[in-house]
C-alpha cells in the first residue's frame, strides 16, 4: 500500500511541475542539394538572456522535480567524499636534483606543489612552490596544466585554466624570492619546455577552434607580442605540441591527427636551434618517438597496425633507417613504452587487459610483469629521473584502489610505494568481477562485457540493477581503473556493466577502427549486443537497465535510445556529442576539423549520409523514451553546451512518453566537470539518486 501511496505522489508531483518550453524561429540549413530544419540550431547562441534563462530555468526544474531525493542526494555525496582521504601526499619524484611532489591537505579543494633539495647526507626540508587553494580563491573554476621547473631550478612555469575552456595561461613564479613574474601568456597547452640557459621558454599556442597551431619561442621578462614563431602547423587536421627528451638535449615538435604523426626536433647544443626532421608525414603512419642513449626510439605502425618498436638511426643527410627491435605476437598490440636503465619496458595489452614487456637491451632476455584481476588499469607515472634502475607505475581496477609501484629492474622486486586509503567501511573482498564474451549482432565477433557486482546482493534472478556503461571512440581504453563512485551503488545491488565495444582501443587498433568512420555503427550495435545478453542470461530486466556514457560515450547512448528504447529503464548521458552534424559541419569551432578522421567530413556526400542516420539529435521521432538524465557544462570547449540542451529541447518536444527527462548544466565547470576533488561528487550524487529513484531505491542505506 505504501508503495502506491508512493508512486501516485511521484505521478501527481511530475504533474505539477512543468518542464521548460524551449521555442524560437528555426534555422534551415542547406548541405548536398538538402534542407535540415534546425529548430533549436539559436541555442549555441552563448550569452543570450534567452540561453541563459532557457537553461536556469532547466535547472530550477531539475531541483524541483528531484526535490524528493535531496536527502538521499546528502547521503550520497558524504558516502563518496568519505572515500577520499582528507589528506593525502603523492610519491616523490626526483628531477635535476630535487623530489617534487603534490599535498592535500584537510579542507581543501586543491593540491599544493612542494620539493625538497637533494642533500649529499640529508635532504632538504619541504617547501610549498604553488598553493593551488590560494590561485583558487580568485576564480570560480581552475586547473594546473603542468608545471616545469627551469634547469637552474630558480623557476617554475605552470599552465592555469581559470574558465574549463583547456586555453591554459603560462605563469612563472621565482622560486627563489617567491615572486610571480608578469609573464602571462594566454592561449596555450599549458605546457612548456626551458631552454637549458633559463632565460626563455617554448609553447604551444591555440587558434580559435582550440588547435594547437604555433610552436613559440618567449624570452623571459619580453612581451608575448614579440615571441617568435619557430614553427607552424598549417594542415587543419593536425595539431602540433612540444615535449623535451629523457636527457634534456632535444626538443621534441609533434604533430598530430587522428591517423597520423610527424616529428622534427630542436638540438639544444646547436646555437642555431636548426629544427631537424625525424621521418616525414605520411597518411596513416603513427609514430612516437622518444630519445635513449644518443639514439631515438619510436613506437611506430608503419609495418605493423598493433604497432612495434624501432630504433632510428639518422646520417648527416637526414636519411632515416628504422631497426626493428620489438614486435608484437598475435593478439597483442603495444601502446607505449619507456627505457630506463638500459631496459626496453613495453605496455602491451592482450585482450582487455595490459602488461608491461620487459626486454633487456643489453642482453636481449625478456619477461611479462601481469597481474591477476578479471580487470584492471596500469600505466606509467612520474620516470623522469636519469639515473633511475627502476621503472614507477599506477596500478588498480574497478573494486582495487590506487597502487602506486616501483619494479626494480636489477633485484627484480615489485615494491609498493603507496596505497589509496579508503575508509574502513571498503573491502574489496566484498566484491566480485566477471568477465563474459557476447556475440555480436552477425554471430562472428566476440564482444567482452565485464561485470561488477556486491556479493551480497547479486542474484540469479534477473532483477538485479545494472548501469552498463560504454564509450567507444578514439581508440580509448575503457575505464577499467578504480571508480570511487560506483561503490556507492554497488552496495546498494546495482551492479556495473562495461561493454568494451569496437571503436575502443580495448582489443587493440583494429578493434578500433572496426567502430570508426564508415563502421561506426558497430560502436552502438556492440552497446545493443551487450544490453540483449544481459537480459537474456537473466542479470537483468529491461525495467533495471540504464545506460551511461561521456562525451562520445554520450553520443552512443544517445544513438542507443533511438535505436533500442525499450532496452533501458533510464540513460545517464554526460556532456554527450549528440549533434553530430551540425557540430561537424562547423569548421569554426573547436575540434572539428580534427575530427574528420574519426567520424568523417560531412563536405563528402557519403559521410553526411552515413553521419545522419545516428545522429541522436536528428534522429529523434515520436516514441517513448527512457528516462533520461543529461548533463553539459556551459563552458565546454569539447562539446558545446548546446548540443545537449538542444538534445533534450527536441526530445521534449517529440516523445511520446511521461519518463522523467533532466538537463544539468553547470555554468562554470569544463568538459570534465567542476574543479577541485569534491565539487564533482554533488552532480554524481544527483544522477546517481535519479538512478535509484528509478528503481525505487530511495531508502538511505540499501535496497
Amino acid at each position: 500500500m505504501k508503495k502506491i501511496l508512493y508512486t501516485f505522489f511521484i505521478f501527481q508531483l511530475l504533474m505539477a511541475i512543468d518542464p521548460p518550453i524551449a521555442k524560437k524561429l528555426p534555422q534551415n540549413l542547406k548541405i548536398h542539394n538538402q534542407v535540415r530544419n534546425d529548430e533549436y540550431y539559436w541555442m549555441n547562441q552563448k550569452d543570450d538572456d534567452w540561453v541563459l534563462d532557457y537553461l536556469n530555468s532547466e535547472n530550477n526544474y531539475r531541483d524541483e522535480i528531484l526535490k524528493h531525493t535531496h536527502e538521499l542526494q546528502t547521503v550520497l555525496h558524504n558516502e563518496m567524499t568519505s572515500r577520499i582521504s582528507d589528506e593525502e601526499t603523492s610519491v616523490p619524484y626526483i628531477e635535476n636534483g630535487y623530489k617534487y611532489r603534490k599535498v592535500y591537505l584537510k579542507n581543501n579543494d586543491y593540491e599544493i606543489y612542494e620539493r625538497s633539495q637533494i642533500g649529499k647526507f640529508k635532504d632538504g626540508p619541504w617547501e610549498i612552490i604553488l598553493d593551488v587553494n590560494q590561485l583558487a580563491s580568485e576564480y570560480d573554476y581552475i586547473d594546473i596544466g603542468w608545471i616545469q621547473p627551469s634547469p637552474n631550478n630558480q623557476y617554475l612555469a605552470f599552465g592555469l585554466d581559470s574558465k574549463g575552456d583547456y586555453r591554459f595561461y603560462i605563469k612563472i613564479i621565482n622560486l627563489i624570492t617567491g615572486k610571480v613574474l608578469n609573464e602571462n601568456i594566454a592561449d596555450t597547452w599549458g605546457k612548456c619546455v626551458w631552454h637549458p640557459n633559463n632565460n626563455r621558454i617554448y609553447y604551444s599556442e591555440k587558434d580559435n577552434t582550440n588547435r594547437n597551431l604555433y610552436i613559440k619561442e618567449h624570452w623571459i621578462g619580453f612581451n608575448k607580442d614579440d615571441d617568435k614563431i619557430l614553427f607552424e602547423e598549417k594542415d587543419s587536421k593536425f595539431s602540433v605540441y612540444l615535449s623535451l627528451s629523457s636527457s634534456h638535449q632535444y626538443m621534441f615538435i609533434g604533430s598530430e591527427s587522428t591517423n597520423a604523426t610527424e616529428f622534427s626536433y630542436i638540438d639544444f647544443d646547436d646555437k642555431n636551434l636548426n629544427i631537424q626532421a625525424l621521418i616525414p608525414r605520411e597518411e596513416n603512419h603513427l609514430y612516437y618517438p622518444m630519445e635513449y642513449n644518443n639514439s631515438f626510439y619510436v613506437l611506430t605502425n608503419k609495418n605493423n597496425i598493433e604497432f612495434e618498436i624501432n630504433k632510428l638511426s639518422i646520417d648527416s643527410q637526414q636519411n632515416y633507417k628504422l631497426e626493428t627491435i620489438a614486435t608484437p605476437e598475435k593478439n597483442q598490440t603495444f601502446e607505449n613504452f619507456i627505457i630506463i636503465d638500459n631496459h626496453l619496458i613495453i605496455l602491451e595489452r592482450t585482450g582487455v587487459n595490459p602488461s608491461f614487456l620487459i626486454q633487456n637491451l643489453s642482453t636481449d632476455s625478456t619477461f611479462q610483469l601481469a597481474f591477476d584481476e578479471k580487470l584492471y588499469y596500469i600505466d606509467f607515472k612520474d620516470n623522469v629521473d636519469n639515473t633511475a634502475t627502476h621503472f614507477r607505475f599506477e596500478y588498480s581496477s574497478p573494486i582495487t584502489p590506487e597502487i602506486i609501484y616501483d619494479y626494480d629492474l636489477r633485484t627484480l622486486k615489485l615494491i609498493p610505494k603507496h596505497k589509496r586509503q579508503i575508509n574502513r567501511y571498503f573491502n574489496s573482498n566484498n566484491y566480485t568481477i566477471e568477465q563474459k564474451l557476447v556475440k555480436d549482432n552477425t554471430g562472428e565477433i566476440d564482444i567482452p562485457l565485464t561485470i561488477i557486482y556486491h556479493n551480497d546482493f547479486f542474484q540469479p534472478n534477473g532483477q538485479n540493477p545494472v548501469l552498463l556503461y560504454g564509450y567507444g571512440a578514439y581508440g580509448s581504453i575503457t575505464d577499467s581503473y578504480f571508480v570511487n563512485s560506483y561503490i556507492s551503488l554497488l552496495d546498494r545491488g546495482v551492479a556495473i556493466a562495461i561493454a568494451h565495444v569496437r571503436g575502443s582501443g580495448d582489443l587493440g587498433k583494429q578493434w578500433y577502427n572496426d567502430g570508426k568512420m564508415l563502421q561506426k555503427m558497430n560502436t552502438f550495435t556492440d552497446f545493443i549486443d551487450c544490453a540483449h545478453y544481459l537480459i537474456d542470461n537473466n542479470f537483468t530486466t529491461n525495467e533495471r537497465l540504464f545506460a551511461q556514457g561521456t562525451s562520445a560515450g554520450g553520443l552512443l547512448v544517445g544513438v542507443v535510445a533511438n535505436l533500442a528504447p525499450d532496452l533501458f529503464k533510464g540513460i545517464i548521458a554526460e556532456v554527450p556529442f549528440v549533434d553530430v552534424l551540425t557540430t561537424m559541419s562547423d569548421a569554426s569551432i573547436p575540434l572539428t576539423t580534427q575530427e574528420y578522421q574519426e567520424w568523417g567530413n560531412p563536405e563528402i556526400r557519403q559521410y553526411f549520409d552515413y553521419m545522419k542516420q545516428y545522429s541522436p539529435y536528428d534522429n529523434v521521432k515520436e516514441m517513448d523514451y527512457p528516462a533520461m538524465f543529461v548533463t553539459t557544462s556551459y563552458n565546454d570547449s569539447q562539446v558545446g553546451y548546446w548540443e545537449p540542451a538542444k538534445w533534450v529541447a527536441k526530445l521534449r518536444e517529440y516523445k511520446t512518453d511521461n519518463n522523467l527527462l533532466i538537463l544539468s548544466t553547470d555554468m562554470t565547470g569544463s568538459h570534465s566537470g567542476p574543479s577541485g576533488r569534491f565539487s564533482g561528487y554533488q552532480l554524481i550524487a544527483l544522477e546517481y539518486a535519479f538512478l535509484l529513484d528509478q528503481v525505487g531505491f530511495l531508502n538511505l542505506d540499501n535496497p
